[in-house]
């Protein structure tokens, strides 16, 4: 049912998958993938379909197994986004 409910996006996923199969831990973020008619927002949607489809297909020692499903970019070799750290100085001078 669930292949059913992503058939118009079929083609595109699989074009993750095969630029992942090409590129594998690819140490890029995901806006900067490059495959037409992708974009980061379509691979953040569809974070779970892509997480099976990549643990399918790609060679287990490019899975990074201990940052967890919960972690897609360490996972499969993206770069996270920065941590920003804020602090304001209280004192003028």
């Amino acid at each position: 049912m669930r292949a059913l409910e992503l058939a118009n996006d079929w083609s595109r996923l699989l074009g993750v998958v095969a630029w992942m199969q090409a590129h594998p831990r690819p140490d890029v973020y995901l806006r900067q993938v490059d495959i037409p008619g992708v974009h980061s927002k379509f691979i953040e949607a569809h974070r779970s379909v892509l997480t099976e489809l990549f643990d399918r297909v790609l060679d287990p020692e490019m899975i990074d197994t201990a940052s967890g499903v919960s972690g897609f970019a360490s996972r499969y070799g993206f770069r996270d986004k920065p941590l920003r750290i804020r602090f304001r100085l209280l004192d003028p001078d």
